[in-house]
């Protein structure tokens, strides 16, 4: 082998073994940006006398009209109930798309819910009216960073959000056109409690 091809197949080799970012690339936002909103805006610490959506829609409701920059802290779970808006009007529900914007649904009405799980778009219409009777129990979450506009990435990709988790958003909220929005500078992903099986020493249920 000639010298200029041993020094071909070295740049090669060379080239191959560089570290690669492996970080996920998230559409609307550099990796790096992404990386510090999430340290900024996940809260490791629950934040204290959390109210539920219904709790802090009632509250400004009975304010004077007009109210705003009213600082919350606000409990529910991300989506877990058919899409109450309409495929037209939010297609991607819980989420929206190239927006870092989500929806908070009240734990009373998650529950409501539960056993009634559908695939998208396959939802029966029993429970399609009864989401769209609960519309107004579900808060619109818009991420801003230090008081500029809503951040230009799906929230999910963002930091990490799963549908049908439990969280509370800290921010500033307002009542607009029957629909709760806080504008939200915090969200504390709350943990929770999976039912184990029988412990060493339980008596196991008797066979028939």
């Amino acid at each position: 082998m000639t010298r200029l091809a041993l020094l071909f197949v070295a740049v090669v080799i060379a080239v191959g073994c560089e570290p690669r970012d492996t970080a996920p690339a998230i559409q609307g936002v550099s990796a790096s940006d992404a990386a510090v909103i999430r340290s900024q805006m996940i809260l490791g610490v629950e934040p204290a006398a959390s109210a539920s959506v219904i709790e802090v829609r009632d509250a400004l409701e009975a304010a004077d009209e007009g109210s705003e920059n009213n600082r919350v802290a606000v409990v529910g779970q991300i989506g877990g109930m058919p899409n109450p808006y309409g495929a037209d009007s939010q297609p991607d529900f819980p989420w929206v798309d190239g927006q870092a914007v989500f929806f908070l649904v009240d734990p009373t009405t998650a529950t409501q819910f539960e056993g009634h799980q559908h695939e998208k778009g396959e939802e029966c219409s029993f429970c399609l009216g009864k989401a769209r009777d609960l519309a107004d129990t579900v808060a619109m979450v818009q991420l801003r960073a230090e008081g500029s506009p809503v951040i230009l990435a799906r929230a999910d990709d963002l930091l990490g959000l799963v549908e049908g988790t439990p969280v509370v958003v800290t921010g500033t909220a307002r009542h607009e056109l029957g629909m709760l929005i806080v504008e939200a500078d915090g969200v504390h992903i709350k943990q929770t409690v999976k039912e184990s099986g029988p412990q060493d020493g339980d008596a196991e249920p008797a066979n028939p």
